[in-house]
């Protein structure tokens, strides 16, 4: 039965001194929080009433605990009871926290040092195969506490459920724990200390056994396979097993794709994470209008890039854009019947966010994006929306994209809660990532939606955009707002091939695109600066992309342009980086295959 909230719960909360509001800033730095910070870790997951834990902290002064819980009205029940136990006093050892177990690797790092581990009847999620992965003691939450556990670190683990019992042993010896106490009834056992929290109280009144373990964290072996049984996955069984995500990733694929107001060629991409800590991401190269449920992606195992970019910072790399390539292609998984692709470049954010991850360049989002003002316009845009968002400066796509979007989540979740569903990153394109697949295509609209009618336009209005074959061979842009912008002489050559509004603009039109009287060469494109035509002499798939490119480009500079903001582009660095980038060579080379 579900605890009825209490509105006492935030004001006493509030003037608690051991409650801790912003449990992701103290992040490395847990033992600054007590009396004595050298006296040893404890972390208790799942306090709820915090019956056994005042006790425990109140036998063993010596010992500092940090208790959490994802209920806040339940914590506030544990300072009442903390304070009974210690006759009103700051314990010095014991402090809480509201924290998503699931996301715990958020909260905790290798340099807390946490020596222990409890978890005392934890929802055994036993009525579906499904949620077992939503269990405490499941692999994918035990390699999380491996990150911060110290060596020899220990986990206790208490339960009244059969299933979950005989289930835990087994994840914990696939996840490198040796299992030193074990016992089907811990009330007969006469194990000592044994502190003994409200469901145990009940569960040993009904008459029921106490399973209890201690579990010792020994290193793990390079053969050590991550891929566990319970929620794994056969990979020759991989496509039926995740059938309906990657029916749900294919759709969010196709309808952003469609679009080449969102995106244009193979920019953007998506991203869905699997059972078996695996992700599928669209590859490099590819357009999201190619995806389906059996090509155009690669998988990944994304637990393991999660934790590189969780735990690692990124000024201790020599060279962190390489660090991060390497963890990504260490990472990336052979299935059979999929072909082997290159995972697209921003696979590491993709790793950190929401089961569904859907990232375009959606021209509507960057009116703002491209906007020295962004931070205005989207903060009065989304003022009522119902999700919380965040921006990124320019940063290159990448390792050091990844951690500014990793830096830019925990400050928004530290300051109000929750995690940002939409993020808009400057001169480059949007973000928005939920674990319902409807819900990220709905922020996804709704963002575009609001920017546009920022921008006093609607989404949806921008230009038809194609190409025709002339009888010769070549081929022309069939865009009307195109042509008409183009032979304004508001745009020239210098300001679209040196003043670039994000990535894609350099990489599409860089050595390929210049003004010109003349018909272009072998694999061009060139405008005549008298009539605006756009001529190409490649295959209509390219001649398109580029052609999209270009009316995207000058869409953005209008708009920009009639609210009265002021136009940002790419710097020199940002520039010289994408034009030497050896993965952005590479998806230039198959854009329009």
């Amino acid at each position: 039965m579900r605890m009825r909230r209490k509105a006492w719960t935030e004001p006493r909360l509030a003037a608690c001194p051991y409650f801790i509001e912003q449990p992701s800033e103290h992040r490395g730095r847990w033992r600054e929080c007590f009396a004595d910070p050298a006296g040893p870790l404890h972390l208790e997951i799942g306090c709820g009433k915090g019956v056994s834990t005042v006790r425990m902290a109140h036998d063993n002064p010596h010992i500092n605990y940090v208790a959490i819980d994802e209920v806040r009205h339940v914590l506030a029940v544990s300072v009442n009871n903390t304070e009974r136990e210690f006759g009103g006093n700051n314990p010095g050892n014991l402090v809480y926290a509201a924290v998503d177990a699931m996301r715990i690797y958020d909260t905790f790092s290798a340099a807390d040092g946490i020596e222990r581990i409890y978890i005392s009847f934890p929802n055994p999620w036993d009525e579906r195969a499904k949620h077992h992965k939503r269990r405490l003691t499941h692999p994918r939450q035990l390699f999380q506490y491996r990150e911060f556990l110290s060596p020899d670190g220990e986990i206790w683990m208490k339960t009244d459920n059969d299933a979950l019992f005989t289930a835990t042993k087994r994840y914990l010896g696939e996840c490198g724990f040796e299992i030193r106490c074990l016992t089907d009834d811990l009330h007969a056992s006469g194990f000592s200390p044994n502190y003994i929290s409200e469901h145990e109280q009940l569960y040993a009144g009904q008459g029921k056994p106490i399973h209890f373990l201690i579990a010792k964290m020994k290193p793990l072996d390079d053969g050590d396979d991550k891929n566990h049984s319970d929620g794994g996955i056969d990979m020759n069984n991989f496509f039926e097993a995740n059938r309906k995500r990657l029916d749900s990733f294919t759709r969010i694929s196709n309808e952003i794709g469609a679009r080449a107001d969102y995106v244009q060629g193979g920019g953007g991409n998506t991203s869905v994470k699997l059972e078996g800590s695996l992700m599928a991401i669209k590859a490099s190269g590819y357009c999201l209008k190619d995806i389906r449920p059996d090509r155009a992606y690669a998988v990944l195992d994304y637990e393991a890039l999660r934790r590189f970019y969780n735990n690692s910072d990124p000024k201790a790399f020599e060279d962190v854009e390489k660090a991060g390539s390497e963890q990504a292609k260490a990472n990336t998984k052979a299935i059979e019947g999929l072909a082997a692709l290159r995972p697209s470049v921003e696979a590491g954010f993709h790793s950190i966010l929401d089961t569904y991850v859907a990232h375009s360049h959606s021209v509507y989002a960057n009116l703002a994006a491209c906007s020295v003002e962004l931070e205005g316009i989207v903060k009065q845009a989304l003022a009522d929306a119902d999700y919380k968002w965040g921006w990124v400066s320019y940063v290159d796509p990448g390792a050091r994209l990844t951690f500014s979007i990793r830096d830019e989540v925990r400050r928004i979740e530290a300051e109000t809660g929750r995690r940002p569903a939409a993020i808009f990153m400057q001169n480059h394109g949007l973000i928005a990532h939920s674990d319902d697949p409807e819900a990220c295509l709905r922020i996804h609209t709704d963002v575009n939606d609001r920017i546009a009618s920022a921008f006093g336009i609607k989404n949806g209005d921008f230009p038809q955009v194609g190409v025709h074959e002339l009888e010769n061979g070549l081929f022309e842009a069939d865009c009307p707002f195109l042509t008409e912008q183009l032979a304004s002489g508001d745009f020239r050559e210098k300001f679209l091939l040196e003043s670039p509004l994000y990535p894609d603009q350099l990489v599409f039109l860089t050595g390929v695109f210049s003004f010109s009287e003349d018909m272009p060469g072998d694999g061009m494109a060139v405008c005549n600066p008298k009539t605006g035509v756009v001529t190409f002499n490649m295959p209509a798939t390219k001649a398109q992309v580029i052609a999209e490119t270009l009316t995207a480009v000058l869409f953005i500079c209008r708009a920009i342009e009639r609210k009265g903001y002021t136009l940002s582009t790419m710097g020199e660095a940002a520039k010289a980086f994408i034009a030497n980038w050896e993965s952005e060579k590479y998806r230039k080379s198959l854009a329009g295959k």
